[in-house]
């Protein structure tokens, strides 16, 4: 639960930058923000499903965008930081840091 900022580890002096808003009851919204500018990209519902030695981040978002909507594996999740694996097709993974 809270605010995300995806680590932008090939253009770190970007001053685009995404976050993923994660609310208590179930509600998530990727956003852009760049300055003052928030831009909603995509909005959608997350769960966890924790299995014996994984847990995995369920994520369905709604029509703007299909490209984040799946099941992501937690690699790490502490209260600073969270490292995300997706496994389809290949290895795609997100590093974040907490913003709020």
């Amino acid at each position: 639960v809270g605010v995300w900022e995806i680590v932008d580890v090939m253009d770190p002096a970007d001053t685009i930058k995404e976050r993923w808003a994660f609310e208590s009851n179930g509600n998530m919204a990727a956003l852009s923000v760049d300055g003052a500018i928030v831009t909603e990209i995509n909005s959608g519902l997350w769960s966890i499903d924790q299995k014996m030695r994984t847990a995995n981040l369920n994520i369905v978002f709604g029509t703007k965008l299909s490209g984040y909507g799946s099941i992501w594996e937690i690699a790490e999740l502490d209260k600073n930081e969270m490292i995300l694996i997706l496994k389809e097709g290949g290895l795609y993974i997100k590093e974040f840091k907490k913003v709020q």
